[in-house]
């Protein structure tokens, strides 16, 4: 089954056939597709996803097995040869987050990806032990803090966050473990960033569209500014890969991520 929805923000005469938005999308960098007027409104039986002159078919169908195929064999030739030569950093990064803060190397999150399913996906620990009583007392100490966490769950500058876990994040060199997910075919190496439960329900009815392909390591979301963005921002730029995805344009996007981790990713913290 194949949902309508309309991307419009002036008026509906300006409206364009599916067609040639993926045509258009195809060429169309995710930066780009920010430059467009964005804002959401998931109420109602017909959510609207606005852009300026943009429409778009929300695909709620399985994705081919022989996409899924040439996917995982990518993610395999991809992943096995990089996670032999990360052995030896993560294994130094291990003694260095072990040795310079008080808690367990690495942190288990439980995250949703394709058709729902929940898997532990792992990073290397960089926040420190007893990170809930922290927040909850810069929360007593920042009371308007607390509204702006509920809307984003970031700090730029995020009081549990230790110092070798902001150079982690900055580089990404936090997710390194997330390699074992995408041997384990838990995640994708390129895919919609794996949510957490609460999150899903923010998706409304463009769940199912997102949710046809697995997470991934890395995404169109991560290389467009990941946290700097807002919400409305990542899920336009999540629907629109879902439903244009190709082996090209996970290349680029994996190029991309190799660039940002040598130079430090915008919008990681």
């Amino acid at each position: 089954m194949e949902l309508f929805y309309p991307w419009t923000l002036v008026s509906a005469s300006v409206r364009r056939a599916r067609k040639a938005f993926v045509s258009n999308a195809a060429m169309q960098t995710d930066v780009e597709l920010l430059e467009h007027e964005v804002s959401i409104d998931l109420r109602g039986r017909c959510p609207v996803l606005n852009f300026r002159d943009l429409t778009i078919d929300l695909i709620d169908t399985p994705v081919p097995k022989s996409d899924r195929v040439r996917v995982r064999i990518l993610d395999l030739l991809i992943t096995l040869p990089v996670a032999i030569v990360a052995v030896p950093v993560m294994l130094v990064l291990s003694i260095i987050v072990a040795c310079t803060s008080r808690g367990p190397v690495f942190y288990r999150s439980h995250r949703e990806t394709s058709n729902g399913d929940v898997f532990s996906m792992w990073k290397f620990r960089t926040m420190v032990a007893d990170a809930d009583e922290v927040l909850q007392q810069y929360f007593a100490d920042n009371p308007d803090a607390k509204e702006l966490f509920e809307r984003n769950n970031k700090f730029k500058r995020d009081p549990r966050v230790t110092r070798v876990g902001r150079v982690l994040r900055r580089l990404s060199l936090d997710e390194l473990p997330q390699l074992w997910n995408v041997i384990r075919g838990d995640m994708s190496v390129v895919g919609p960033r794996p949510r957490f439960d609460w999150e899903s329900e923010r998706f409304g009815s463009a769940l199912p569209t997102v949710e046809r392909v697995k997470g991934g390591l890395t995404g169109a979301w991560q290389v467009s500014g990941r946290s700097d963005l807002t919400f409305e921002e990542r899920l336009a730029i999540e629907v629109k890969y879902a439903t244009t995805r190709s082996i090209r344009h996970d290349l680029k996007i994996i190029a991309k991520t190799a660039l940002q981790m040598l130079k430090g990713s915008p919008g990681a913290y």
